[in-house]
């Protein structure tokens, strides 16, 4: 693709992950002898339209230091806040002096290891003259039940309008970091930046994503993030 934008890449790394049960933040765990978040930072050095990433970390990773990419002048590093949304924010105010309100700007989970460029390009292209932004998502095939405290089925929903949704989250530098920054004053738990864009007015396009840009919680998902990356 000649992509008619670039953009600045915020890497969220600073999670736990103890439902994993690793030795190690799960962003560091191995998958065929390198550790996960390496898959995705990759992906990205290797995008033409990436301009820079912005890896977010936990105050106390003792491993990011150990990897190659601290040497390289398109890869910052910055520590993040006790929730996701706090380290995203703390990506965003590092490119304050480096982007304008327009600029582009994509967050992406450091536990999706298997982003693709084809998932990315479409991205770019759906959204590069919106003003606003939007997300990576599939969608719902299985049937969704709502239950109640004791685990029975209270309904069943209409999946025909429902969609899972995945990162890159690619929005406007200005409208994001203003959407993220109204969120911190709210005490809803903003779980992805989608949803800060959205409480904040701003209409949030969704963008055909791939199944295989899974985010790694469990073992369960380490396995098939392991599968998906072997077949590449």
């Amino acid at each position: 693709m000649k992509a008619e934008v670039t953009c600045w890449v915020v890497l969220a790394a600073a999670g736990k992950g103890t439902r994993l049960g690793a030795d190690v933040p799960k962003t560091y765990v191995p998958i065929h002898g390198r550790p996960l978040i390496s898959y995705s930072l990759d992906c990205f050095l290797s995008y033409a339209p990436c301009v820079g990433i912005v890896v977010v970390i936990a105050e106390d990773d003792q491993h990011w230091s150990l990897l190659p990419y601290t040497d390289m002048d398109n890869v910052y590093c910055v520590r993040g806040g006790n929730e996701r949304y706090d380290s995203v924010l703390r990506g965003l105010q590092f490119l304050h002096d480096k982007v304008n309100a327009n600029s582009w700007v994509m967050v992406h989970d450091g536990a999706r290891p298997c982003i693709t460029h084809a998932s990315l390009d479409r991205l770019l292209q759906a959204l590069q003259k919106d003003a606003v932004g939007g997300l990576l998502g599939v969608p719902v095939t299985d049937t969704v039940k709502r239950i109640d405290a004791n685990h029975n089925v209270e309904s069943t929903l209409d999946r025909d309008d429902l969609y899972l949704a995945q990162t890159p989250q690619l929005f406007r530098y200005g409208v994001l970091s203003n959407a993220m920054a109204a969120a911190l004053a709210t005490n809803i738990n903003i779980t992805d930046s989608s949803m800060a864009v959205a409480q904040a007015g701003y209409p949030c396009t969704v963008v055909a994503g791939d199944v295989s840009n899974l985010k790694v919680t469990t073992s369960a998902d380490l396995a098939l993030a392991t599968y998906y990356l072997k077949e590449r």
